[in-house]
């Protein structure tokens, strides 16, 4: 790719030349350095939310013994307190995501899950937790739809997958670390035990580990701060439309937008089908221990879920370099199908190195499309709906993503199998052999309207 010639901050002479007919300028892109120190801020800005996402996943014992919680009442704490309002906050947010500054929003967003992380470390009742964990939710629905919005005003359209699927890896290193690094953390807090604190009195080592992540945040709102926001493209002159124009224009979009956010839900299924119930396929079925899980499986998850979103990113630019006009879609393809085999060789496999290995390969494969996708999204939205398309795609993926991952292995344990523990691998694999192929029916009619949309472009740049 060669070089811009427009100096940072200036105008592209052709687009000078033309402000007298009708065109508005656009500023330069902001430098390499520039651009990507936004994105590893963001990814950093990622990577902590689903650190304050997923640390209660491994303070279920001391919180239920501590608040008299029941399962079900934990259950609705990791699940439903945190999805419902991260899904449905996101929407407004969104909207403000496309009139404001993103980097305020941002810093917000990261000050305000922050507090609420260590609010959760001094509730006393179930609904004061409850409550502090929707407003975890609420602070994290600020991220990603800024990410997208600030990182495409940041890179040419060609240029956008490697810094999308990079922002992505978040996830993957975010739920990583969760279990690695906060396993040793608390098992490091569980051995001072509980310790007194001005104004809070007794605090007990599940609260304290609270009180220690949410101080993560604090860091990345620094970073954010002294980073200028990149110049929105594309908007001079242009008002801010409604939500009623975004849904028209979804509309006049229908082969692309609503069969994208279709897909990508129903990748998400697998993925989270995969990380909620892996930990009890291999427990159950196969004897690990919860220590020896957790670790491993933090470790593949910090590995498989990056790896497969920089591979895509990577392979996706050596497709386009030979001649491939729209690789993203053909990636989903062949990854959401992969899936299928992968998850069979993972529930028949007869020792837990085997099923790591079988899990190692189902995120580098399931994950390797999102990012480049995602980018291929983000250029066919005009600027100012970015955010609200964005959160709408969030709303399905997560909603969709969370809910039906966790719920349809589940289900199909309970009854087709009796209830018996031990066969939920083989619950997994029918999940991803259900869900999979409708991955791939949604994704041909976004080839044919890509392949459309394409040559739209190229007559317009034509005339």
């Amino acid at each position: 790719m060669a070089a811009s010639l427009v100096p940072e901050g200036g105008v592209a002479p052709r687009q000078q030349e033309r402000d007298g007919s009708g065109f508005s300028p656009e500023p330069a892109w902001p430098s390499h350095q520039k651009a990507w120190t936004w994105v590893i801020v963001l990814t950093l800005g990622y990577v902590c939310a689903y650190v304050d996402r997923q640390i209660i996943n491994l303070l279920v014992d001391p919180i239920r013994a501590d608040l008299h919680l029941s399962d079900t009442q934990f259950s609705l704490l990791t699940g439903f307190a945190f999805v419902f309002m991260f899904s449905v906050a996101g929407i407004p947010i969104g909207a403000i995501i496309d009139r404001r500054s993103r980097r305020t929003i941002v810093v917000l967003g990261v000050l305000f899950w922050s507090v609420m992380t260590g609010l959760c470390g001094v509730a006393a009742t179930f609904p004061q937790l409850f409550l502090a964990r929707t407003g975890v939710g609420i602070g994290e629905a600020t991220i990603t739809p800024s990410a997208y919005s600030i990182i495409s005003d940041s890179f040419p359209p060609e240029r956008l997958g490697r810094p999308i699927s990079f922002y992505l890896t978040g996830a993957g290193l975010g739920t990583g670390l969760s279990l690695v690094f906060g396993g040793a953390l608390i098992g490091a807090l569980s051995r001072f035990g509980a310790v007194d604190m001005p104004l809070l009195g007794r605090v007990a080592p599940w609260q304290m580990t609270f009180f220690v992540t949410a101080l993560l945040g604090l860091p990345i709102v620094a970073l954010a701060l002294a980073l200028r926001e990149p110049a929105r493209r594309g908007v001079v002159g242009e008002e801010q439309p409604s939500w009623g124009e975004v849904l028209e224009f979804i509309w006049t979009k229908r082969g692309i937008i609503p069969t994208y956010v279709a897909g990508i839900a129903l990748l998400a299924v697998i993925t989270f089908s995969i990380m909620s119930w892996a930990p009890a396929y291999l427990m159950r079925a196969l004897g690990g221990s919860p220590l020896d899980v957790g670790f491993w499986l933090g470790i593949i998850m910090m590995v498989g879920l990056p790896g497969g979103l920089w591979s895509g990113a990577l392979l996706s630019d050596w497709l386009t370099r030979r001649g491939l006009r729209e690789p993203a879609s053909l990636l989903y393809i062949l990854s959401i199908g992969l899936t299928i085999p992968l998850t069979f060789g993972m529930s028949t496999a007869g020792s837990i190195g085997g099923a790591l290995f079988w899990i190692l390969l189902l995120l580098l494969a399931g994950n390797c499309s999102t990012g480049v996708l995602t980018a291929v999204v983000q250029g066919v939205v005009p600027n100012r709906m970015r955010g609200r398309v964005s959160v709408i795609n969030i709303f399905f993926q997560s909603g969709a993503g969370l809910t039906f991952g966790a719920l349809l292995p589940a289900l199909l344990t309970d009854t087709v199998f009796a209830g018996d523990g031990t066969r939920v691998g083989q619950s997994l694999a029918i999940t991803v052999s259900v869900v999979a192929p409708l991955g791939i029916v949604c994704m041909l009619p976004f080839r044919r309207a890509m392949a459309r949309n394409q040559r739209s472009a190229t007559l317009a740049a034509g005339t």
